[in-house]
Order: C-alpha cells, then structure tokens, then sequence
C-alpha cells in the first residue's frame, strides 16, 4: 500500500487540507464617530422586507447597524439604525415615499452617550 492512501482504496491519494484554516471574518466593533446617530422607525411587520431594501437602497454601506424587533403582537415592528447625520434627511426622505405609515420616532447623537 502506498503512503498516503486508505486501506482498500489502493489508487486513489489522500488529499490533505491545507495548512491554513479559512479564515473566518466577524464584524468587529466599529468607532462610533462624532457625527452618527440613532434612528427608531416603527412599521406594519409585512413591510419589513420593503423597509429594508429601501434603506439600503438609499444609502447602502452608510448604514452601521439595524436591528429589527416585533413587539406587543401588534403586527408591527422597531427597526433601529444607526448611521451618519447627513444621511437621516436622506433616509425619512425614502421611507415616506415607499411607506407614507411608518413612524419616526427619537434621533439620537451617539457620540454624546459614549463619551464619559
């Protein structure tokens, strides 16, 4: 029997991984910088998918966080995003064209609530 190969498969090489392990990516923490803020939008949960795509849409990779959330069994949903100031204007700007019933609700600074 060859070296390298299984018992009973005489022929056939055994193929070894690489020496590496693939690299596995996680998203890190990202710096929040001075000028990004929170933003809450409320909307009915079948259009979560729309919200999304119409977010992204609008200013894709700008765009550092969002969460969506169901609560009260309403048939509704939170969604947080966090992402530049000069962007907000854009975004509530595209939500109301493809969903005139969402909910804005608070904008926070997020660099005033990480400094201490």
């Amino acid at each position: 029997m060859r070296s390298g190969s299984f018992p009973g498969r005489e022929g056939r090489t055994q193929i070894h991984p690489p020496s590496t392990k693939p690299e596995i990516i996680y998203r890190s923490r990202r710096q929040i910088f001075a000028d990004e803020s929170m933003m809450r939008i409320t909307i009915d949960s079948h259009y979560a998918t729309e919200l999304r795509h119409v977010i992204l849409c609008a200013c894709g990779n700008m765009v550092s966080y969002m969460r969506v959330q169901a609560f009260n069994q309403a048939g509704r949903v939170k969604i947080w995003l966090c992402l530049p100031k000069a962007m907000i204007e854009i975004i509530i700007h595209a939500v109301m064209q493809a969903l005139p019933n969402a909910e804005f609700g608070k904008i926070t600074p997020l660099a005033s609530s990480q400094a201490h």
